[in-house]
């Protein structure tokens, strides 16, 4: 139902894509019907980006699809009329409570340079038992610091009165939280389970996983 996330893709690849508009969100205090197809009230819509500095991949993802949306704003004004602007987080360093979450990135450098710790990790990491702990850990101590991420104002980020239009997430630790804060956010409290209706759409950066 909503295609805005043809304009993610459409701004991937740099084509066009079917004629598409949709109205920036409400603000904070308005209901939660979030996103539209139809070009109105309001001239800038909002993305937010998230992803992490561990390797440069991600944050040049970022940037790629930041100005690919610009360029399809310029020059293609009739199917993008309005104005797209892209708030690029890294969600770990700026939002993460403590260590190790707010030092990922040194902590990625250290790993990279010594296999063996990648290895364990790793391995580790993909148990059913690392799953879990990485999964309980990131929503007992992150999920209130994130979602002050995810509510900040992509135009002015001191402030927590309107939300993006969409969401973004450019790196594989951006989704499953955010997502439980959406739904949470979305459905008024209710559930971290279900009730999204922000857009949400994940771009692979990486396949060798």
């Amino acid at each position: 139902m909503h295609r805005v996330c043809a304009v993610l893709l459409a701004a991937a690849a740099a084509v066009a894509s079917p004629a598409l508009a949709f109205v920036p969100a409400p603000s904070a205090s308005s209901a939660r019907s979030r996103t539209s197809l139809s070009a109105g009230e309001e001239e800038t819509c909002t993305i937010q980006v998230l992803m992490s500095d561990t390797g440069g991949g991600h944050r040049a993802s970022a940037n790629a699809l930041r100005d690919a949306f610009n360029v399809l704003h310029e020059t293609e004004p009739a199917q993008f009329p309005l104005p797209i602007h892209c708030d690029i987080v890294d969600i770990y360093t700026d939002y993460g409570p403590f260590f190790p979450f707010n030092q990922y990135v040194p902590l990625y450098k250290i790993m990279a340079e010594y296999s063996f710790l990648w290895k364990w990790f790793y391995e580790f990491g993909a148990t059913p038992l690392g799953l879990w702990m990485n999964e309980l850990a990131l929503e007992t101590f992150c999920f209130e610091p994130f979602k002050q991420c995810m509510t900040r104002n992509p135009m002015d980020v001191r402030r927590n009165d309107k939300r993006a239009d969409m969401v973004v997430s450019v790196h594989p630790l951006c989704q499953d939280l955010p997502l439980k804060i959406l739904n949470e956010l979305d459905s008024n409290r209710a559930s971290r389970s279900y009730g999204r209706k922000t857009p949400f759409v994940t771009v692979v950066t990486d396949l060798g996983g």
